[in-house]
């Protein structure tokens, strides 16, 4: 009884969490340059390749490899910033 009631504690807990994470990515991603986060955006939300991302914004697809991976690394380097 006691490990069904622990397991069932457990999974709020782990959905709390999960929200705050996700709530303090998006606070960083808004933290973004304008378009360095509409290019990280369209790549990881909606799942547009660099190539497309390129083609959408008229831009090249070294600019878009350049921008998400400036963005990846700030989140990267924010990560611990949670709290």
């Amino acid at each position: 009884f006691l490990s069904n009631l622990n397991e069932k504690e457990s999974v709020p807990y782990e959905s709390i969490d999960a929200h705050f994470s996700q709530d303090f990515i998006d606070q960083l991603i808004e933290k973004l340059p304008e378009s360095r986060r509409k290019i990280f955006l369209l790549s990881r939300k909606q799942g547009l390749s660099n190539k497309e991302i390129a083609d959408k914004l008229s831009i090249s697809v070294k600019t878009v490899e350049t921008q998400i991976r400036r963005a990846v690394k700030f989140l990267k380097e924010n990560k611990n910033n949670i709290y």
